[in-house]
């Protein structure tokens, strides 16, 4: 599967079990010319790239779902949005989503991570990756 243009990526996890690390190497990744991706615990949301639009948002700092709606998160269609703290986005969840949860593994060194698509547009865009 190929992240494209418009993809939302939820992100959950613990504190530290590593949600800001996974965003960072996904944008240095899809962004090639990208040397530092700061977390945005106290910007709230950062953007990234020209041609292709990244936004990470960190919603740790959000006591209510609807000061989300202040920050403009998801008006830009071809964007692609890496959501940690996802868990707060409650009604706002997009209904097409990529969830990554990670979690510590009984090693602390390590962590486990868990994939799944939902929605109509994963479901038919997984489809077409397997064939």
């Amino acid at each position: 599967m190929k992240i494209k243009k418009g993809d939302k990526i939820l992100l959950f996890g613990e504190l530290g079990a590593g949600k800001t690390t996974f965003s960072q190497f996904l944008i240095k990744n899809i962004l090639k010319d990208i040397d530092y991706v700061s977390s945005p615990t106290f910007s709230i949301m950062n953007e990234y790239g020209e041609d292709i639009k990244i936004y990470h948002a960190d919603l740790y700092r959000i006591a209510d779902p609807y000061e989300i709606e202040y920050i403009d998160l998801f008006n830009d269609e071809e964007g692609i949005y890496l959501i940690e703290w996802a868990e707060y986005l409650d009604y706002l969840t997009p209904k097409n989503r990529l969830e990554i949860k990670i979690k510590y593994n009984e090693d602390i060194k390590y962590r486990d991570i868990e994939i799944n698509y939902i929605g109509n547009e994963y479901d038919e865009k997984f489809q077409e990756e397997l064939i």
